[in-house]
């Protein structure tokens, strides 16, 4: 699109126009979407989404770069701690055994902390992490 809004014809430029305009529109909606799997891609990573949002929104990606890395971060503790409760299950009457006084709510409370701090860390790791060369038979699933 960018060689063609010099186009000579004005019928060409004006059509441009309205279609980097809509392309524009599409993107704002749907950058966070489309940035957290790149992110999860270990070719591409943060810095990828980092490179081309600067690219195309300039000033305005500061704040997008902020909001994608808060959604990472709270799918990747939603998820850490899903796969920590299925691993370490509670039984319905061990639930029932729990009163509301319970003495070991601070412990509780520290070890929910924990988690999340670990799972910011292993986040962060993966992040630091050099990307994973591309090449055409690299298997995602499979990595």
């Amino acid at each position: 699109m960018d060689k063609e809004i010099s186009n000579s014809d004005q019928y060409i430029v004006a059509m441009v126009k309205e279609m980097q305009k809509k392309f524009m529109q599409y993107w704002r909606i749907t950058y966070l979407s489309f940035s957290v799997p790149v992110i999860l891609d270990p070719r591409f990573k943060y810095s990828f989404v980092d490179f081309w949002l600067n690219q195309f929104f300039g000033e305005d990606a500061v704040p997008k770069l902020g909001r994608i890395m808060r959604t990472l971060r709270k799918l990747f503790s939603e998820y850490f701690q899903t796969n920590r409760a299925e691993l370490e299950p509670q039984t319905h009457c061990a639930q029932e055994n729990i009163q509301k006084d319970d003495s070991f709510d601070d412990w509780d409370q520290h070890q929910r902390a924990q988690l999340r701090t670990q799972s910011s860390s292993e986040l962060n790791a993966y992040l630091a992490e050099n990307t994973v060369p591309r090449t055409e038979d690299f298997d995602i699933l499979g990595w």
